[in-house]
């Protein structure tokens, strides 16, 4: 039997906490027959039980119920306890954001550039078609000093990038990076890949939380073209 009861719960059965002292709980809790009944159990074993997400009946509110034994400060039990937490507008919210989520990465799979998104250690959270494309690699962990190895990364003269020194890393530690010219070659690549690797934006500790990868393998060679072109120019010059 009820002892005693705040006004919020009293409202929700549609009573006074005067008018529901008394009473069974069984026959006020608006509850499903099944979670009124792991209530109850709980309650009639002095058991703790913890319930999520629980709809009352005749409403859309949604609380998370605790039931748990009620003690004295000497440690002596008198009852049981329950309290319900209304998460309605925190789940409505989650809601909203799980949407607003997927409509952002819908246009994130959509963009012809890598788009990489960085957790607080450093981890991969959100990687998109393009950068698989564009790097050969599918998404998945891994500590920032195999990135090299597992990306087969290397400068401008061809020299293999050490993990900690790429333009991902360096950003994820706060150093500015813009355009970063980077060489990809692995096996998952028919022909090496020329990309620039800029973080534009920074998460609230200043680590990298956004970075984008750019295909400019068209422009290196081209640039190679006109170099040899203009080499071979001056030899001729010089015939």
């Amino acid at each position: 039997r009820i002892v005693a009861a705040s006004r919020d719960f009293a409202e929700l059965v549609d009573g006074s906490a005067d008018s529901i002292r008394g009473q069974e709980l069984e026959a006020l809790l608006p509850l499903a027959p099944e979670e009124q009944e792991r209530v109850m159990a709980a309650a009639s074993q002095a058991a703790e039980l913890s319930l999520q997400d629980v709809a009352l009946l005749g409403n859309e509110r949604f609380f998370d119920i605790r039931v748990a034994p009620w003690h004295l400060p000497g440690g002596q039990k008198i009852g049981m306890m329950m309290t319900l937490t209304e998460v309605t507008q925190l789940r409505a919210s989650e809601r909203k954001l799980e949407e607003e989520r997927k409509a952002l990465q819908s246009i994130i799979d959509l963009m012809d550039v890598g788009v990489v998104t960085l957790n607080d250690e450093g981890g991969f959270a959100l990687w998109n078609p393009a950068a698989s494309h564009l790097t050969g690699i599918q998404p998945r962990q891994a500590d920032i000093l195999e990135w090299s190895t597992l990306f087969g990364t290397y400068d401008q003269n061809g020299v293999e990038i050490p993990g900690e020194r790429l333009p991902l890393a360096r950003a994820f530690q706060g150093e500015r990076v813009d355009h970063e010219v980077l060489l990809i070659r692995n096996k998952a690549l028919e022909q090496d890949r020329w990309l620039t690797v800029s973080a534009p934006v920074k998460g609230v500790d200043g680590h990298a939380a956004v970075a984008v990868f750019t295909d400019i393998s068209g422009r290196i060679e081209v640039q190679r073209e006109l170099e040899e072109f203009a080499f071979v120019e001056i030899g001729r010059a010089h015939v």
